[in-house]
């Protein structure tokens, strides 16, 4: 009887285990295990319809959560395009019933110079490397778990992960592109940024350091102090910064708008998690 006994409460607890497990596991991204090709062709740029700013194919948006099969379905199943001067904005989508939404937008520039071409070839890097099968393996946890304790979680606390782009720079000089993130998964919302400059000239990627031709240790002390200036203006306390946080970065995410670099930070990189992200623009470089 005792045995019978143990038998049922280690059933009972399987389902909650996992979906501790799952719910711990943030989705990280992993370069070096990314989808074989054979299962990214869905992400490959498809031709734009000249007559129509925005062409979608006609492939089904749902694909079903069945927890009982042995992979999820880890390839994006609905890609878009929106016309832009520029180029077009590429929007790859996957969901799986109602339970998850995972959303990636990168630009696609058109590919006049050799530069421009690089900066393409970088940016769907970056998609491959979100698309992984462990970012999505991670989700896919998440959505199963919420399932077996729960059979009507597609409605429940869904799972969301997605990136939104935008073009702060198209110009002579600078391309730069930032990437606003959202992120949740059945609890406090996670958000922040991802960005990139390059070089109209080459197509090579910027740091920070190139824009002020200044060494890492007194860009630090800029920012630092720009930082301050911020908080100041926003009638915000300097106690919301965890310095030792700040202290410990090897660099920094940036872009240019109109000249001027913004630094960003996300949220809990560098604060307390109800100070949220912060975008902060920095004195010009000439200064």
């Amino acid at each position: 009887m005792k045995y019978r006994v143990l038998l049922i409460l280690l059933f009972a607890t399987i389902p909650w285990l996992y979906s501790c497990h799952a719910s711990t596991q943030a989705p990280q991204t992993n370069a070096d295990e990314t989808i074989p090709a054979s299962e990214t062709s869905n992400i490959s740029v498809p031709s734009t319809n000249s007559d129509n700013p925005s062409s979608t194919d006609n492939t089904s948006l749902i694909a079903d959560a069945d927890c009982h099969a042995k992979e999820p379905p880890l390839t994006p199943i609905r890609s878009t395009h929106t016309q832009q001067d520029w180029g077009t904005l590429k929007h790859d989508t996957l969901t799986w019933n109602k339970a998850a939404n995972i959303y990636f937008e990168i630009p696609v520039f058109r590919e006049d110079t050799e530069a421009l071409k690089k900066i393409n070839q970088h940016l769907q890097a970056v998609e491959n490397d979100f698309f992984t099968i462990s970012n999505l393996e991670s989700a896919w946890g998440y959505v199963c778990a919420r399932q077996l304790n729960n059979p009507n979680s597609e409605t429940d606390e869904a799972y969301e992960f997605s990136y939104q782009a935008k073009v702060m720079t198209f110009s002579d000089t600078y391309v730069s592109i930032s990437l606003s993130m959202t992120w949740f998964m059945g609890g406090v919302m996670d958000y922040g940024y991802k960005n990139y400059t390059f070089s109209r000239a080459t197509g090579e990627m910027l740091k920070l350091e190139d824009i002020y031709q200044s060494d890492f240790d007194t860009l630090k002390q800029r920012v630092k102090t720009a930082i301050i200036d911020y908080l100041k203006r926003e009638n915000a306390s300097e106690s919301l910064i965890e310095w030792h946080l700040f202290d410990a970065l090897t660099h920094f995410e940036f872009y240019m708008n109109n000249g001027i670099p913004h630094i960003t930070f996300n949220k809990y990189e560098i604060a307390v998690g109800a100070a949220g992200a912060f975008d902060i623009p920095l004195p010009p470089p000439h200064q």
